[in-house]
């Protein structure tokens, strides 16, 4: 026999052997029809419901109004109940426990059939197999079912990106007393790569990184992301998150957003990551690794911003150089001093320290520029290897004229400015044009230069100038 409450009926079907099924009313008979039909039921799934066992006992005993009964398997039927709601038991295998409103007590109800293969509410942050809001069958909303929270007071997992509607995504966040956990933020469009302000720019499962402005994933391990790497990132000290690193080519400087740079990472770096290649990432300063043997500066990995790491990046010693200029580095053992390269020679010194700061005027090679600065073009200017070294719009020019060809890969970074308005050179300074588009902030020469003279055109102050020589000093203006 089975016995079913209909949705919208308040009738009892009872179904005996292979006979018609009849409706019995009203639910006061509940206990004569379970009874009657049981006891003339040769039907198998009835068994031996008249005496307290088989698979419709629960609703005997609850008709019977007995107190507690012991459906198998530990589930407990309360009293005057056909099943438990909360246990999910006392129902045959294709059916659920619901509570029926026109009734006002739990019913067997028979399950849809679509329901027991797919569970169209799944992945929406709501368990809804029957543990949880009842509406789907066990095993088909695993994702919802199955999310448990990494982090303290979370509502979410962000990993495996579960718990939150299907609009949004969970975020690693910082609040207060529960210090790391994470929260459900609706998500946008953005794909993973792209640049972002908040994590609600980015697609759902994404989120902004903090550090490189780009939308990323969560990670626990290597194996949480496709084709890159996991990487730590400013929660790492503290939770067992991190994020996918998002690939980039050194040689190109726009493959990562600003603030973001290219940067290389080894498996000779296990604290950094497993796997090897160019990743962005937002470059260290006071928390650059040093003394491991890793040059983490621009010109090394460029993990690091330059002067970072000057244990691990500084140049060798050799008899005519006394120390690295760019690094600033092999001064140690003479205080006050800073290294510079001494002109028209290949030679480096430590020299007394400048008290002139960037993009001041000056005159001599050593005593008014600062540490890491040289005297270039009548203007301190920060030693450089390349354009990485300097500021956006700057340029690393390795001056010929004051002899900086005898250092290799080693100039200085020149402020660009606007010829028309002359901004933003400081007094003393001009803006002098040096190849027809770009123009930068230089002290004049005085008198010009040979390589100024007689080349066909004016580069004094005068109408049609570049300016790069003094007033008056360039024959080829008159």
């Amino acid at each position: 026999m089975r016995v079913t409450f209909t949705a919208s009926w308040l009738f009892v079907v009872a179904c005996v052997g292979s006979t018609a099924c009849s409706l019995v009313s009203p639910v006061a008979s509940i206990r004569e029809s379970a009874q009657a039909a049981c006891q003339a039921s040769v039907d198998a799934s009835c068994g031996d419901a008249a005496q307290g066992s088989g698979p419709n006992a629960s609703m005997r005993d609850a008709a019977l109004g007995v107190d507690e009964v012991d459906a198998g398997q530990g589930c407990e039927i309360p009293s005057g109940q056909a099943c438990n709601v909360t246990a999910q038991c006392g129902c045959m295998p294709d059916q659920r426990c619901e509570l029926r409103e026109e009734l006002d007590q739990p019913a067997c109800v028979d399950l849809d059939p679509a329901m027991s293969e797919t569970c169209p509410t799944t992945d929406d942050g709501t368990c809804d197999e029957p543990q949880g809001a009842n509406t789907c069958a066990s095993g088909t909303d695993r994702k919802d079912c199955g999310c448990v929270p990494k982090l303290a007071g979370a509502k979410c997992d962000a990993v495996a990106q579960c718990g939150c509607p299907r609009d949004a995504t969970c975020e690693v966040m910082h609040s207060g007393a529960l210090g790391w956990t994470a929260r459900c933020t609706r998500a946008g469009g953005r794909a993973v790569g792209e640049t972002c302000d908040t994590t609600s720019d980015c697609r759902r499962g994404s989120f902004c990184h903090p550090d490189v402005k780009l939308c990323s994933t969560y990670c626990s391990t290597g194996s949480d992301c496709r084709n890159t790497a996991c990487l730590p990132f400013v929660l790492a000290s503290e939770t067992s998150v991190s994020a996918c690193g998002i690939r980039c080519a050194r040689d190109d400087p726009r493959s990562c957003a600003a603030p973001a740079v290219c940067a290389t990472l080894d498996r000779k770096r296990p604290q950094l990551t497993s796997d090897t290649g160019d990743y962005c990432v937002k470059q260290l300063a006071a928390t650059c690794p040093q003394h491991d043997g890793f040059c983490d500066e621009p010109r090394g990995s460029g993990l690091c911003v330059a002067g970072a790491d000057p244990s691990d990046c500084c140049a060798p010693k050799t008899s005519a150089r006394e120390c690295d200029p760019i690094g600033q580095c092999g001064c140690d053992a003479k205080p006050e001093t800073q290294c510079t390269h001494v002109p028209s020679t290949t030679r480096t010194e430590c020299t007394p320290m400048g008290t002139r700061e960037l993009g001041d005027t000056c005159s001599f090679w050593q005593g008014q520029c600062p540490p890491g600065a040289q005297c270039q073009l009548g203007v301190c200017r920060k030693y450089c290897l390349d354009m990485s070294g300097c500021k956006t719009g700057d340029a690393c020019i390795n001056d010929a004229s004051q002899d900086r060809s005898d250092l290799p890969g080693t100039g200085g970074c020149i402020e660009r400015c606007d010829f028309a308005t002359q901004q933003p050179c400081r007094a003393g300074q001009v803006c002098a044009n040096f190849s027809g588009t770009v123009s930068f902030c230089i002290v004049p020469y005085s008198p010009c230069t040979a390589s100024q003279i007689g080349n066909g055109r004016c580069d004094d102050d005068r109408e049609g100038g570049t300016r790069i020589c003094a007033t008056g000093t360039d024959p080829d203006c008159g």
